[in-house]
């Protein structure tokens, strides 16, 4: 089992990295000599960071440490240049180098790939820069238009140095923790000391240490772990394979959590906000950016009740039409032996077998079988006279509203939202669609995420964050200071 599953051992565990916080910013700033005493002091600096590998090197002929991060150093290059002089006491044979005289310049190079070499009476670490490239692959669900062209692979280690590459700052800690119920895999978090929360931390590790699956091959296993309210259709942890996006979030005070050798990672804590946001916002203009991210939230609440509204006004409250409007749609439903729920329901049925076939058929017939079965189906059943012209037109707006929601899991609870919204608007009309719309609202209200609400930084109110929803001027959210 994982700690943090006492009371005492999680008070115990806060107070330890609130010493590291404390330590790494009064421990000693230069090499003393002492191998010991330095190696103590780089490690106060850095602790946690479990992906950091410190190897004494048995056999040279001065006593000696070699440190170097875990993924991102290849063994192969370290043995030949680094090791294999030192245990000859061939010093000239050693790669060219340079020199850190104080810890944090040592730290710096560490975290930009460095090895460190640090002896017994020399008052400097010697770094040294082998030749190294990290393999990435390419995003292949979340698209990139904009930004790095990166995402994460099968390598935990390896994800780890991608991490740390792209971050490039000292207060980033790794900690790799053995899986409770199988040691050959591991989970790993990642977050930014003295901004990510320790109680979001200590939550993290206590749930993690309930989980039951014996191969987490994907870290999608552990959302039903981590989820507050598991009753919830609404999830709670946001699912990346983009390296961009998880180390903004780890530089921004969340945790990335890492499982086993999975291509994928998850962000916590979660909001709704974060959810709607997309990895390019952040490299465009700011009013295209805003722009863009409010075109998001008007769409999904198009996908969520624009066709309850239609059943609504269409079917009942047919009064609240133009009159021209109105006689449009009686001539288009003219013939059509369905009720206007039965009609938009079952053309929002097709769509999402279209939808869900799309996906399982191989990559050359996806697509086209997406687009054609569409264009026919829709075609049949409007020249059959079974579904009137408007509805087509409405469930195709509504498919294309969920596509535009960024996170994959969201659309889909988006567009599973909107069934029971139908059936609200054919008992209550608009009454009906308002209260459902209302209770909604209520519940993503009262959800946290690790402690966080959900629907942060609107409800509740944080005016000083309100930039992760529009990026304007940020003077407008400051409050003025007393003078």
């Amino acid at each position: 089992m994982l700690a943090l599953t006492q009371p005492k051992a999680m008070l115990d565990d806060l107070m330890a990295q609130a010493n590291i916080v404390v330590g790494s910013l009064s421990a000693q700033d230069k090499f003393s000599g002492s191998l010991d005493s330095d190696v103590a002091a780089l490690r106060m600096r850095i602790s946690p960071s479990d992906d950091v590998v410190f190897r004494r090197v048995p056999g040279a002929a001065i006593d000696c440490v070699l440190i170097y991060q875990r993924g991102f150093v290849d063994g192969k290059a370290l043995a030949s240049s680094v090791l294999s002089p030192l245990r000859r006491g061939q010093a000239a044979a050693l790669p060219v180098a340079d020199t850190a005289s104080t810890l944090e310049e040592a730290v710096d190079k560490l975290f930009t790939g460095d090895v460190l070499l640090l002896q017994e009476g020399v008052t400097q670490a010697v770094t040294f820069s082998l030749p190294t490239s990290l393999p990435t692959a390419q995003p292949q669900v979340e698209r990139v238009i904009r930004g790095p062209h990166e995402a994460f692979t099968s390598n935990l280690y390896l994800n780890l140095a991608l991490l740390r590459r792209m971050a490039q700052h000292p207060l980033i800690r790794i900690e790799i923790l053995p899986m409770p119920h199988n040691h050959e895999r591991s989970f790993a978090i990642a977050y930014k000391a003295g901004s990510a929360p320790l109680s979001v931390r200590a939550e993290l590790l206590r749930r993690l240490s309930y989980v039951t699956v014996d191969d987490v091959v994907d870290v999608t296993v552990l959302k039903p772990f981590l989820a507050d309210d598991p009753y919830s259709p609404f999830v709670n942890v946001q699912l990346t394979e983009r390296l961009d996006t998880a180390t903004v979030a780890a530089l921004d005070g969340r945790f990335v959590l890492f499982a086993g050798d999975a291509a994928q990672v998850l962000l916590l804590p979660t909001t709704l906000v974060e959810m709607m946001n997309s990895p390019e916002d952040r490299y465009l203009p700011r009013y295209i950016g805003d722009v863009t991210r409010m075109l998001r939230w008007v769409s999904a609440l198009v996908a969520l009740l624009a066709e309850a509204s239609y059943i609504a006004v269409a079917g009942i409250h047919q009064e609240l039409l133009p009159t021209p409007l109105a006689f449009a749609v009686a001539r288009s439903r003219a013939g059509v032996p369905l009720p206007v729920f039965a009609e938009v329901l079952v053309m929002a049925l097709i769509i999402e077998v279209l939808r869900e076939a799309a996906i399982r058929l191989p990559n050359s017939l996806s697509q086209t079988i997406s687009i054609v079965g569409a264009l026919v189906i829709g075609q049949a059943v409007v020249q059959a006279g079974l579904i009137s012209g408007p509805v087509i037109v409405l469930v195709a707006v509504v498919a294309l509203a969920s596509f535009v929601i960024p996170q994959y899991e969201l659309a889909i609870i988006v567009r599973l939202l909107r069934f029971p919204a139908m059936a609200a608007a054919v008992v209550l009309g608009l009454y009906g669609v308002v209260l459902y719309a209302f209770f909604v609202l209520m519940h993503l209200c009262r959800l946290r995420s690790f402690g966080v609400a959900y629907l942060s930084p609107v409800a509740p109110l944080h005016t000083g964050q309100m930039s992760r929803l529009l990026r304007v001027p940020l003077h407008w959210f400051r409050k003025p200071q007393p003078t």
